[in-house]
This record gives C-alpha cells, structure tokens and sequence, in this order.
C-alpha cells in the first residue's frame, strides 16, 4: 500500500517541467539505505514528502487506513506541511490526488493542469488494486536481488489484477514489463515469452 500511495502521489505531481520528481527506483534506493534530510539535501532534493500509514478493519467489515505524512523543507529540515486522516479503502485513491494538490498549493506552484492531479484511479476493485501492488514489490525487489522466480511471480499477480479487471491498464503494462523482463534479463528468449509481452502490452492501450 505504501508504494502503491508513492506511485500514485508520485504521477500526479508531474505537471510541469520546472518540478522534478524522481523516479521510483530513486525513491526506493533512497528508502532502503535510510537516507537523512541532509544527505537528500547533498544529492539536489529541496523537498521529501515522507509517510506511513496503519491499516485495520473497522467494525463493519472494510479496511480503514490512517494516513500520516509530513512534506520537510530540506534546506532547513523543517515541516511545512502535515496530514493525518483515517479513510475506507475505497478512498484511497481520491485521497491521492487530494495530497498531491496541496502538495502542489504549499510549493506555490501553478497548478498548468487541474484534470491531471485529480486523475481517475487506475481500477475501482480493491482487491485488482492489491494484486497489482503485490506484483510491483517482487517485480522490483526481482530486479535487486536477480531471482527469475520472483519475476514469475509478479507475472501471477499481475496476471490475476487483470483477470479481475480486464480494464486495469497499468497492470497490465506491468505484467507486459515483467514477461519482457524475464525474456532479456534470465534469457528466457521463447517466442511464447516475447508474445506475451506484446500481447499484454497491446491490452495496456
């Protein structure tokens, strides 16, 4: 869920050029080596949106997340700007874009184009969103520790976010990513391999 949020903050903060968001390998290098404010500071970061979030069930059955996050001015690592508020998990993804604006507000950067951080959510299934999440943690962590069966293993969750929600795109494109993957990185070079990458990628558009 955590790297789900980041993602979907992360797309609706592009809006224009003079605002750079660093990419998602950056942002899990910087998290798995524990880096601090100055040392961001030292590689050209002038904010970090920091988070974490406590998921429970509440007593009428659907999950509830309680969302903490605080945007650090790095120059002087200081909070500027703080947000703490429990949502149904159907919420999350408006909650996303809801961040992203007033991320946005608190730089003092002209929002060029409104529709885009209030972006419609990827899938409305909960549960084709889980699936599509668990893919990227072992699609990812495939690529740092080189395990093909975790690769496979993506693919199966990707594989299953799809089958519940034919419309899900970016699993989709996901899934089509981890079969190119496992076709050029462990040389899994089949026909069959290369197909399905195509095929799923065709899906994603």
């Amino acid at each position: 869920l955590a790297d789900g949020m980041t993602d979907g903050i992360r797309s609706r903060l592009v809006v224009r050029d003079d605002l750079k968001v660093i990419s998602r390998a950056s942002s899990m290098y910087y998290k798995a080596a524990q880096a601090s404010t100055r040392e961001l500071g030292e590689e050209g970061v002038h904010y970090v949106l920091d988070g974490s979030y406590q998921s429970q069930r509440s007593t009428s059955g659907p999950r509830e997340v309680t969302l903490n996050l605080e945007l650090i001015r790095v120059a002087d690592d200081t909070q500027v700007w703080t947000y703490i508020d429990t949502k149904g998990e159907a919420d999350i993804f408006t909650v996303q874009s809801q961040i992203a604006s007033e991320v946005i507000a608190r730089l003092g950067i002209p929002l060029v184009d409104p529709a885009r951080a209030a972006a419609a959510p990827p899938t409305e299934d909960s549960v084709a969103n889980d699936l599509f999440l668990k893919g990227n943690d072992y699609l990812y962590r495939a690529r740092e520790v080189t395990s093909p069966s975790d690769f496979r293993i993506a693919i199966d969750f990707f594989a299953d976010a799809v089958a519940r929600d034919p419309a899900f795109a970016e699993a989709h494109a996901q899934l089509s990513v981890a079969h190119h993957w496992l076709w050029e990185i462990y040389g899994d070079h089949t026909d069959d391999r290369l197909h399905l990458a195509r095929d799923a990628a065709d899906e994603a558009t």
